[in-house]
């Protein structure tokens, strides 16, 4: 009985620690991305746009190959999170006012204040708020700031905030029309 009680111990202990190795070990898509030679060679290529060709690799498999030129596809990303967020807070460099100024406008005539508030995801760098990891010389001798991110740290960033920004157009699309129906029943009695 004790030596049954023991075994069973020892494969619970077991399995716990093969649990936590398993939890603990990243996926590939969770991998950080390390500089390294990838071979993207395939013969009899036939392209079905323009990102992505039909071919046969090196193991005469067909596949369908997708590359994406990472710094293309971050400033992309980049430049929706900005024009997103112009969208919906306006720009000063415009002076537009985006949707949160049509949310404003609606409760002003109704004398209320804002339900939903203002959050920008995108905070607009002045002179003198450079945040960095290093401050020095750089290998040309020009005084620098460095700040080095993981590249799929910032591309997740510049994703969540894209994805922050179009769940609130959701909520001040939601707001501006109840606004607008309570401004129009008023008005209609």
């Amino acid at each position: 009985m004790n030596f049954l009680k023991k075994t069973e111990l020892l494969i619970l202990v077991f399995s716990l620690v093969g649990f936590l190795f398993s939890c603990s070990s990243k996926s590939k898509k969770e991998a950080d991305i390390k500089a390294q030679d990838i071979s993207s060679k395939i013969e009899r290529i036939e392209p079905l746009n323009q990102n992505e060709n039909l071919g046969v690799n090196e193991n005469e498999e067909v596949v369908v190959q997708k590359k994406t030129n990472l710094v293309e596809y971050l400033k992309n990303i980049s430049y929706q999170v900005r024009r997103k967020q112009d969208e919906l807070y306006g720009s000063r460099r415009f002076n537009t006012r985006g949707l949160f100024g049509r949310y404003e406008e609606c409760l002003s005539r109704r004398k209320q204040k804002p339900k939903v508030a203002r959050q920008m995801v995108l905070k607009d760098e002045e002179l003198g708020q450079i945040e960095a990891d290093k401050f020095g010389y750089d290998e040309k001798g020009q005084m620098v700031a460095l700040e080095e991110k993981k590249l799929r740290d910032k591309i997740r960033d510049m994703e969540d905030k894209k994805n922050r920004l179009y769940a609130q157009e959701e909520d001040l699309l939601a707001e501006i029309n109840n606004c607008e129906s309570a401004n129009e029943s008023v008005s209609s009695n």
